[in-house]
């Protein structure tokens, strides 16, 4: 089922889609394979020389310590769970300026700010009858002690625009909210990112331009199944950069980012203070073409 529409000459657009349907899901778990660019590393929690799911730990970005890193593989088993599938897909777009873009006064101000909305929510659950195999509203998150789930997905995505067409100046505030879960041989698995920020361009010239970027970050990981990723970061950063292109055969981008952060294990055995980071990186991107 999809239903688009249009009102008042653009000012608002909206697209919604909605599917339901039925299948097979596969069950899958996970293993951990050494690797040198790896993101996890080793710790014997219990100190019975075995390696357990739960004892691979998520390596904060400034931890240099272990030698020997891990990154996880996942693994497709043999077992299937019949599934109710639903996809809900929902965009809203104001847009003032389609239909002030001649008028003065207040009409005037606000035609120079825009918004654009975007929401999905994709669920696979165990087939039933139940209502709320369909209703994408329905509270079917997994429990504690009850994997009700194969997958679910959400993603929240707002942006608010200023001066969004204009040549010289723009800002743009926005957010998300992406949320991912699955099932594993043993529980769930589940990961949530937030963000909000803002960006800043400016074009000094028509050769030379800057941009700005200010950005907050909240993750959080919730295993059932491997408790080793339980884990929380919060953070922001720092981008600003500058840009030089001379007609379309140059283009000469110099950037610089910062980013602070605070990571924290949520594993009982290994409960610790909240490790920083404090990251600075500079680049320098050329490109040139030729006819």
């Amino acid at each position: 089922l999809q239903y688009n529409w249009v009102a008042f000459n653009g000012f608002i657009r909206s697209s919604t889609l909605y599917q339901v349907n039925s299948g097979q899901t596969q069950v899958i778990d996970y293993e951990y394979a050494p690797d040198l660019n790896g993101n996890y590393f080793y710790r014997d929690l219990n100190d019975n020389g075995i390696r357990e799911l739960n004892e691979f730990l998520l390596l904060n970005e400034n931890d240099l310590t272990y030698d020997t890193l891990y990154r996880r593989v996942l693994l497709p088993t043999d077992e299937y769970v019949k599934t109710n599938n639903l996809l809900l897909n929902q965009s809203l777009s104001i847009n003032p300026k389609a239909k002030w873009f001649e008028s003065n006064g207040i009409r005037k101000m606000l035609a120079l700010f825009a918004s654009q909305t975007n929401w999905q929510i994709n669920r696979k659950l165990p087939f039933s009858n139940d209502w709320g195999a369909f209703n994408p509203f329905a509270n079917t998150g997994i429990a504690a002690n009850d994997s009700t789930s194969s997958s679910i997905s959400s993603s929240l995505r707002n942006t608010l625009y200023f001066n969004r067409s204009h040549s010289k100046f723009g800002v743009d505030l926005y957010q998300s909210n992406i949320y991912n879960e699955v099932i594993l041989l043993g529980g769930s698995d589940s990961r949530r990112k937030q963000e909000e920020g803002v960006k800043v361009r400016y074009n000094i010239s028509k050769k030379l331009s800057t941009k700005f970027q200010y950005l907050q970050i909240r993750q959080r990981s919730i295993s059932l199944a491997i408790s080793g990723n339980n884990y929380r970061i919060d953070g922001w950063e720092l981008k600003p950069s500058i840009t030089y292109i001379d007609g379309a055969q140059l283009r000469v981008t110099a950037s610089y980012r910062y980013k602070n952060s605070l990571s924290q294990s949520l594993v009982p055995e290994s409960l610790e203070a909240a490790v920083p980071a404090n990251i600075h990186q500079l680049s320098l991107e050329t490109k040139y073409s030729w006819m």
